[in-house]
């Protein structure tokens, strides 16, 4: 009997809470001053947090691991995933070359404590004595086998300027199915419905190329020149036993 006669309480706003309601959505939409900076600072904190889970919007700072100065790419914004000595590797949507398959760039970097040689090779991809050529023989000549065969694992990109010309594993050197058949991709991420150029992605011009160590962490430690093996030489002989 009692609990019949109990009547909820009604919550009554103040006078001033109701006057500072928000206006119809029809006059927000109409006023640019009250959506628009809203809006941008509410990409800024999504992008921000992105950015934090991913683990892309976070950059060490120059120590025994991180080697600066990055070659490539001036932003020292980590958001723009700048390929940058201290960052994550950003993930791309790629067309593995083996069997075209399409792939994530990070599946290529598990956390099994290995170090990677990413290697984005330039527009001379295909030249025999090309840059890209000479830098792919010495990396797999002399570079990893004289590492413990386990702990080097070799990544690599072309541009997409090469998509259009037909090739066989015999018009690259030796060492790239050897060391890369399975982790060879066409960079422009073309021919895939959520595909990206790494190039463009990570700051990389295609004419130059440029090569990276990424860390067991998924992280890059170095950044050189392409063609420049002994300075990735000289980063990897500091942590990997020979």
């Amino acid at each position: 009997m009692m609990m019949s006669l109990i009547r909820p309480a009604r919550l009554r706003l103040p006078e001033s809470s109701s006057q500072a309601r928000s206006p119809p959505i029809a006059s927000t939409q109409e006023s640019g001053d009250v959506q628009g900076p809203v809006s941008k600072q509410l990409d800024g904190i999504l992008s921000a947090l992105a950015g934090f889970i991913s683990g892309c919007g976070i950059q060490y700072p120059e120590n025994a691991l991180v080697e600066l100065p990055a070659i490539h790419g001036t932003d020292p914004d980590p958001l723009c995933c700048i390929l940058r000595p201290g960052t994550r590797v950003a993930n791309v949507k790629l067309k593995r070359y083996v069997d075209g398959a399409p792939r994530d760039l990070q599946d290529s970097f598990p956390s099994t404590g290995r170090f990677r040689i990413l290697v984005l090779t330039s527009t001379d991809f295909l030249a025999p004595l090309g840059i890209s050529s000479s830098t792919l023989k010495t990396i797999g000549g002399t570079l990893i086998p004289t590492f413990s065969p386990p702990l080097i694992e070799q990544v690599i990109l072309y541009p997409g300027l090469c998509i259009y010309r037909h090739f066989r594993w015999e018009d690259l050197p030796r060492t790239v199915r050897v060391y890369s058949e399975m982790r060879l991709f066409d960079g422009s991420g073309s021919d895939l419905a959520q595909g990206e150029d790494a190039y463009t992605r990570f700051g990389v011009a295609p004419d130059r190329g440029a090569m990276a160590v990424v860390r067991p962490d998924g992280y890059v430690g170095i950044v050189a020149e392409l063609g420049d093996v002994a300075r990735v030489e000289s980063y990897l002989a500091r942590f990997v036993k020979r």
